[in-house]
């Protein structure tokens, strides 16, 4: 099966979340806004580690902790970080 989640064009942020992940789900709101504030710069791509496609691109990337944030450029890891971020946090790993 092929993986249709695009991550390797351009300014991405690849969020690995689970439903079942309770710092997950408090950081929903903050994810929300820097969706919002960063869209002409960086693509934000949630990628539900439980799914079947998800789970293969957390395989992909060697993810064992959620939260995890990896940003990319046209593919290419720049920055990981694991654990709650803040706004700011997300913003500087994305060179913003």
């Amino acid at each position: 099966m092929e993986n249709t989640i695009n991550y390797k064009e351009g300014r991405v942020l690849l969020d690995f979340h689970g439903a079942w992940c309770g710092p997950c789900r408090a950081m929903e709101p903050m994810i929300e806004q820097f969706a919002e504030e960063t869209a002409d710069h960086v693509k934000l791509i949630k990628v539900d580690v439980d799914a079947q496609e998800g789970a293969e691109v957390a395989s992909e990337f060697g993810i064992r902790s959620i939260p995890c944030f990896i940003y990319l450029e046209d593919g290419e890891q720049i920055a990981k970080g694991i654990g709650t971020k803040t706004l700011e946090q997300l913003k500087e790993m994305c060179g913003l």
